[in-house]
């Protein structure tokens, strides 16, 4: 009976500390990725120039990263263009105001991106290749 009431105490106390670390997630927007912080440290990274679009509606499958327990007008949604989840699914605290500065950044990202590709050719022509 003992090693019952310690599994039971045990598992409440390990679904509070899941609960709260849960809590503690917070998202950043980098120069080329979104990441997904737990205490600081990267626990979730998506590129910049892999997001598709953004939006506030919630889809019925994604890779949820919620830190609150109740989601409902916190959502916003990343839709990727690969990978096994297309949608991420975040809950900042001012949502229009976080999709307004991810959207400015997936746009710098996405123009840093095309620069880079039409630097690239300009870097090969000047090496020249001739046969005699």
């Amino acid at each position: 009976m003992r090693t019952a009431a310690y599994c039971v105490l045990g598992l409440f106390a390990f679904t509070l500390l899941l609960i709260w670390l849960r809590t503690q997630l917070r998202y950043r927007i980098g120069t080329r990725s979104l990441r997904v912080t737990l205490f600081g440290l990267s626990v979730r990274r998506i590129a910049l120039v892999d997001i598709r679009y953004i939006s506030k509606r919630r889809p019925r499958w994604g890779e949820n990263w919620w830190n609150t327990l109740r989601p409902a007008h916190r959502v916003l949604t990343i839709q990727r263009q690969s990978g096994w989840f297309k949608n991420f699914v975040i809950t900042p605290s001012n949502r229009y105001v976080f999709q307004a500065e991810l959207e400015k950044a997936v746009q710098r990202a996405k123009a840093a991106q095309e620069a880079g590709e039409q630097k690239s050719p300009r870097d090969s022509e000047g090496v020249q290749n001739s046969v005699e």
